[in-house]
């Protein structure tokens, strides 16, 4: 899954089941560069605030924070206890990043130190989240639900869980 443009014009694409991410100029259609990662790549997110892009590594529980203008991993952050990572999103008005774990649990760190911040029990087996960050919700789609979690002051809080279509676990 390849993310927003950066500040530098690239795009930025996970290797589904691979090790590395892409660098991609976009106007030369060119490769850039890659990006070695320390484990197998889930989902990628940049935040223009931070100028940072953020990749789940799903086989080590970490997200990587990679810097754009260098094009290197600065930092490895747990996503304990959501294990497997697998959804990512970025909340740029709060500052908070939001990881989904295959394991059924969300959690909120901040994403200028990597401090967790809490954690709430969604749905298992989530794929892809998405923030609707005027109302401070954080939409979560697994198979055959999407949970809901508001963002508070105080931590995560689960609203409820959605019946979908089986199978489904996409956002849009």
């Amino acid at each position: 899954c390849s993310s927003d443009l950066s500040k530098n014009g690239f795009a930025y694409a996970g290797e589904d089941d691979g090790s590395h991410i892409w660098v991609v100029d976009v106007k030369k259609q060119k490769l850039v560069t890659t990006i070695p990662l320390s484990g197998v790549p889930e989902f990628v997110a940049y935040d223009s605030k931070t100028n940072r892009i953020y990749q789940n590594i799903k086989t080590k529980d970490t997200v990587a924070v990679i810097n754009p203008e260098t094009n290197k991993v600065e930092y490895e952050w747990s996503t304990l206890p959501a294990t497997g990572p697998h959804g990512l999103a970025v909340n740029t008005k709060t500052g908070r990043l939001f990881i989904a774990g295959h394991n059924g649990k969300l959690v909120e760190l901040d994403i200028k130190t990597g401090k967790f911040i809490s954690q709430v029990e969604i749905a298992p087996g989530t794929d892809q989240i998405s923030v609707d960050d005027s109302n401070g919700i954080i939409y979560c789609a697994s198979k055959g639900f999407i949970s809901a979690v508001k963002e508070t002051e105080s931590g995560l809080t689960l609203l409820g869980d959605t019946p979908t279509m089986p199978g489904a676990h996409t956002l849009s």
